[in-house]
């Protein structure tokens, strides 16, 4: 800002050039407001920038999240397959055992067995399908991010998500992204 000695410096100039020390003062006013305005316009942008820094955190942990989870999902199918291997494997040996002249007691202990296996299949399925739907809620969660902030649509969204599904704060009034409305 102006300090009292560039002012008197001002002053002193523009009357050896044959100004006013009105008009002076009033320019010197005029170049103060328009530099608070600068300090205020910069002093949003950067609480912009700061905002949209917090909002790409945020985003990237919940893509740190969603992996974490599918490679947990992975890990689960890799076990999951590797059981009903196993499962039709143990079918097979069942199977042959019935044609054969196998003993009943070691049919019916086998039996008790495939049904625990079964129910363990059965409990592992609940859990990936619980899975599936935690993945589904951060992606939908993500997508429904807004592709920029709401300062930013004030001076008119040129966003990178153009036509991809932009809800844009500002649609309809000013917002230039392909899909206002949707």
């Amino acid at each position: 800002m102006f300090n009292i000695r560039n002012m008197i410096a001002a002053a002193l100039l523009g009357a050896a050039l044959g100004f006013s020390l009105p008009a002076l003062a009033d320019n010197l006013a005029a170049m103060q407001a328009e530099h608070q305005t600068w300090v205020e316009e910069h002093a949003a942008h950067i609480q912009e920038h700061q905002q949209q820094n917090l909002e790409h955190k945020r985003l990237q942990l919940a893509i740190a999240k969603l992996q974490k989870w599918l490679a947990e999902h992975e890990l689960k199918n890799a076990k999951h397959a590797q059981a009903i291997a196993d499962h039709s494997a143990d079918i097979s040996a069942h199977e042959k055992a019935l044609s054969g002249t196998g003993k009943s007691a070691d049919l019916m202990a086998k039996h008790a067995q495939l049904a625990e296996q079964h129910t363990k299949m059965n409990a592992l399925h609940g859990e990936m399908n619980a899975l599936h739907a935690d993945v589904i809620a951060i992606v939908e969660a993500v997508e429904e991010q807004p592709c920029c902030s709401a300062a930013h649509h004030s001076q008119g969204c040129k966003c990178a998500k153009q036509g991809q599904g932009c809800k844009c704060a500002k649609q309809g009034q000013g917002c230039k992204c392909a899909k206002q409305g949707q």
